[in-house]
């Protein structure tokens, strides 16, 4: 039992020795290579605006049980929304044709599924660059009753000035919590070793009642206005500097 013991202390010995000798020569590396103390922080900036672009999904559809007559009223109905949004000032190259989708329209008759003709669908997305242009449009279009509005979504027409706003003020978080760490564990502060960024904004989607659109219209003595409210527009930078 005594042999056993005093070998149990001779191995610990060992391995104790072992381990110091293995960081001391872990810090010899280190020194060799140069490696130094660092500082990772997470900066975090936030801007907010007025979004001042918006694009309007439109939808139109029609139904025929002649698939050449549905197509028709169709065109006709989206010829409507061209003329609305021209009548509002908005851009040819403002419009874009997003789908085209024709399927065969059922009902349901003694319980099962009757034919009853061809739908037609065509949507478009129509960009707004003057936002007080939206509510006129919103209502040209309720009226002409040609059409389902299916969102609006608003943002920005130049979102890269903001992005770089939103990421100066993250640096700035970054480079002052890396200086309060610093000065707090009796270090100086040196140059930033690696840097990366990631920005995003949440765009405002609003679901669209056009039957609430439809009744203000009726008792309005003129157009409702849209408030969109502001929208923010975040940057986050990860950086790790140098101390020593």
């Amino acid at each position: 039992m005594k042999h056993i013991s005093l070998l149990s202390i001779l191995i610990l010995v060992i391995m104790q020795m072992s381990t110091i000798n293995s960081a001391n020569a872990d810090q010899h590396s280190n020194q060799k290579r140069g490696v130094k103390d660092t500082i990772s922080v997470a900066g975090f900036g936030e801007v907010s605006a007025e979004p001042d672009q918006a694009v309007i999904a439109v939808t139109v559809s029609a139904i025929n049980a002649d698939v050449n007559r549905a197509k028709k009223s169709a065109d006709e109905k989206y010829k409507s929304v061209l003329d609305a949004t021209k009548s509002q000032g908005i851009l040819k190259t403002d419009i874009k044709l997003s789908g085209l989708k024709v399927q065969p329209e059922y009902q349901w008759r003694d319980n099962q599924q009757v034919l009853i003709g061809t739908r037609v669908n065509r949507s478009l997305s129509i960009t707004i660059n003057d936002i007080d242009k939206v509510a006129p449009l919103l209502q040209k279009l309720v009226e002409g009753n040609v059409s389902t509005i299916e969102r609006v979504q608003t943002g920005f027409q130049n979102r890269a000035v903001l992005e770089r706003k939103a990421l100066t003020a993250a640096i700035t978080d970054a480079k002052d919590k890396a200086q309060f760490l610093a000065t707090q564990f009796d270090k100086t502060l040196g140059s930033a070793y690696t840097i990366s960024e990631h920005s995003q904004s949440q765009p405002i989607v609003r679901s669209f009642n056009e039957g609430m659109v439809r009744a203000k219209s009726l008792s309005a003595s003129s157009v409702p206005e849209e408030h969109f409210g502001t929208q923010k527009v975040r940057a986050n930078v990860n950086v790790v500097f140098h101390a020593h």
